[in-house]
């Protein structure tokens, strides 16, 4: 039995190559927060229309554009697994990119 959840365990985490974090400590609360303040679907959608067309490297997809995640996410042609990895890379690159804004927002957050 045990043997069974280990390798359903194994499965799971190679599936789940992109990952969110989990918030634990209130300052990673607090870092979350900021970044649904800042990733809001309008400022995420003008972000995607004027994203590098650069491919980048990514644990699940291999070197790829942020256009053809984008493509990956809103296509039909993508299965559920690749949808969810394109959504959690996409998050990724919008935070690495605005990363500045989401810690001064953050820090704003933390002093009240």
């Amino acid at each position: 039995m045990n043997a069974v959840l280990r390798t359903e365990a194994a499965n799971e985490s190679f599936r789940r190559l992109e990952t969110f974090p989990l918030a634990c400590q209130l300052h990673e609360i607090v870092f979350e927060m900021a970044v649904d303040q800042i990733a809001t679907p309008e400022r995420m959608g003008g972000w995607i229309e004027s994203a590098s067309t650069e491919r980048e490297p990514s644990k699940y997809f291999g070197p790829i554009s942020t256009e053809e995640v984008a493509s990956i996410l809103f296509g039909t042609a993508a299965n559920q697994e690749q949808r969810e990895q394109a959504a959690i890379l996409l998050r990724n690159r919008f935070v690495e990119e605005h990363i500045k804004e989401i810690r001064q927002v953050a820090a704003n957050q933390g002093r009240t």
